[in-house]
């Protein structure tokens, strides 16, 4: 996996890259550098996502989750709508476009102790989702706290197309600053700067 946050003008606000769910975060701008950290960690601090590598292709590709399970239950609306209960309590939504059926829309409940969430679909060019909502609760059902909302749009998508390894790799200079996690959270990269960046 590879991310980078750009910015109007100069170096990117971030770059990550990630081998084996494994990520390194560089930030150019702070010369500092995270090393070894779990995707969803980074993901769910920088991002308010906390999605493996493998999870955020699926949410990203229109796919909902990965590997989702078999179908527990499903029900249909009049108007051309229908939803399916997958086995990890995931629920998603789908609408016939043409002669096939397009999930547009996504939930969890929040069981599990991951907090619920929801995922919607837009302007699919051709198969691929144009504009990618993302809404996360922060706690659980009881206790839910606060909600990250994030919204997505992709352009120019390639698929079935080779990567050069390298592009899952950083050049961090030698001399760039460690950084945990908690400093992480604390400086929050994306918050908003003159870079344009915000959360």
């Amino acid at each position: 996996m590879r991310l980078e946050g750009l910015a109007p003008f100069g170096a990117p606000v971030f770059i990550l890259v990630a081998r084996a769910n494994r990520a390194t975060l560089w930030l150019p701008r702070d010369r500092q550098v995270l090393r070894d950290a779990a995707v969803e960690d980074v993901l769910g601090t920088i991002a308010g996502l906390p999605r493996t590598a493998d999870d955020l292709l699926a949410l990203l590709s229109g796919c909902l989750v990965d590997a989702p399970g078999p179908v527990t239950a499903g029900s249909s609306s009049p108007n051309g709508w229908s939803m399916v209960e997958l086995q990890d309590r995931t629920r998603a939504y789908l609408r016939r476009d043409g002669d096939a059926w397009r999930i547009v829309a996504g939930q969890h409940d929040g069981s599990g102790g991951e907090g619920a969430w929801s995922v919607t679909y837009d302007g699919f060019a051709p198969t691929f989702p144009g504009t990618i909502g993302f809404r996360q609760q922060a706690g659980t059902n009881s206790d839910p706290g606060p909600a990250s909302t994030l919204t997505l749009e992709t352009s120019q998508v390639e698929t079935n197309v080779p990567v050069d390894p390298a592009a899952f790799d950083v050049a961090v200079p030698a001399d760039a600053q460690p950084l945990t996690l908690d400093d992480l959270h604390r400086s929050d990269p994306m918050r908003d700067r003159d870079a344009g960046g915000s959360r």
